[in-house]
């Protein structure tokens, strides 16, 4: 399968059209590792994410007031006339069939307004246009060099395909991969950062830290918001002290989503899992349970449930590249509003 095969493929799974799971496999493999299908990836992903061109509330106003002022002059124009001399009526012409008055003083106000409104809305949509095609080169120039953020590998393909029961997926791990130092607090998923300082009379509650309980007792250890404004939580460790937590998070349109688990993250090892509502997908392209949905601003595609939207949260395949907040993960991610 040629190049331009791979990226029809890509671009028609992007507008959301129906894609055979091995075509869909094959292309995302191939753009994986060649440079042209990966930025032709990046640019769908990209596409994603712009809104529709708009013009500035300056510009706006603008070309209003310049109609408004053209408008009142025709109308003061008309005033005038009406008080005026009664004036002949025109011959009427052959080549003016309904004996329409043609006279500049009739037809010049009226072409000037409607101008006026086109020179502007040309101007803006032309500033808009810039401004994308722009952004798109630079993207496609500075990450020419990167692997293709939407590609699902073909190890990937086959842990989804070979249908893992997902009573083992919480425990999975992948050769080679080291299970990020994880600590969920009910099902939101954080990751360790390191010690730091705190004033403890500013401490607030968050919830107990999943499998983890004070020395000698069933008493458990809980997380502690400390006022961090990317709702990372502090956590008292043995022989450390407190240590900061940051939420494992991605963004989608702007927002930030946290990734969620159904299964506490008790031991090393684990990795987050879907909640019990959405049963692992039987396909890459996210069937039966998720159908795709678009791409997050690291160009990663994301799934939703088939009768849902992104609003409550949405899905992530495995595979996804090492610089993602879920690399590593051998199971579908579930990333839900950040509280």
């Amino acid at each position: 399968m040629d190049c331009l095969r791979i990226q029809e493929i890509l671009s028609e799974a992007a507008d959301g059209g129906p894609i055979p799971t091995d075509l869909l496999a094959e292309a995302t493999t191939h753009a994986a590792t060649c440079e042209r299908c990966a930025t032709f990836a990046r640019g769908l992903g990209l596409l994603q994410t712009v809104t529709a061109p708009a013009a500035s509330t300056r510009l706006v106003d603008s070309a209003l007031a310049s109609i408004a002022a053209e408008r009142n002059a025709l109308r003061t124009e008309t005033t005038t006339a009406e008080a005026g001399p009664a004036e002949e009526t025109p011959t009427r012409r052959p080549h003016e069939p309904g004996g329409r008055d043609l006279r500049v003083s009739w037809w010049a106000p009226r072409l000037t307004v409607f101008a006026t409104a086109a020179v502007f809305m040309l101007a803006a949509l032309t500033l808009s246009a810039i401004g994308y095609f722009g952004g798109f080169r630079q993207l496609a120039a500075d990450k020419s060099g990167e692997t293709a953020s939407t590609a699902i590998q073909e190890s990937a393909d086959d842990r989804v395909l070979g249908g893992t029961s997902e009573a083992d997926t919480a425990t999975m791990n992948t050769p080679d991969v080291e299970t990020p130092a994880y600590a969920s607090v009910d099902d939101r998923v954080f990751r360790r950062v390191g010690a730091l300082s705190v004033d403890e009379g500013l401490l607030v509650i968050v919830g107990p830290v999943a499998g983890r309980s004070q020395a000698d007792t069933t008493a458990p250890v809980y997380a502690y918001d400390a006022g961090a404004k990317d709702g990372s939580v502090v956590v008292e460790e043995p022989d450390i002290g407190w240590v900061a937590y940051e939420p494992v998070v991605r963004r989608f349109a702007s927002y930030r989503y946290q990734l969620r688990t159904r299964t506490p993250l008790t031991v090393p090892g684990q990795w987050p899992d879907l909640p019990a509502a959405y049963p692992t997908p039987a396909s890459i392209d996210g069937s039966p349970t998720f159908r795709f949905f678009g791409y997050d601003e690291l160009g990663v595609r994301v799934f939703v449930p088939v009768a849902g939207d992104e609003r409550d949260g949405f899905s992530v395949a495995p595979g996804s590249p090492t610089d993602d907040p879920a690399a590593g993960n051998p199971n579908w991610t579930w990333w839900a509003p950040l509280p």
